[in-house]
């Protein structure tokens, strides 16, 4: 089972696994499967690009 579908079915799916708050509809919309939001999101992708 995907991790999305997982997400669904325990009720977590929309929600930042970092932060815990929602993640955007447009961001879901345009990447169902996210798992962070986007200021998360923007935040990891900065830490790999520094290393």
């Amino acid at each position: 089972m995907s991790a999305a579908l997982q997400r669904l079915n325990t009720g977590s799916y929309g929600h930042c696994e970092r932060c815990g708050e929602p993640i955007g509809l447009p961001r879901l919309r345009a990447l169902p499967e996210a798992r962070h939001c986007l200021d998360c999101q923007e935040q990891a992708d900065r830490a790999v690009h520094r290393t």
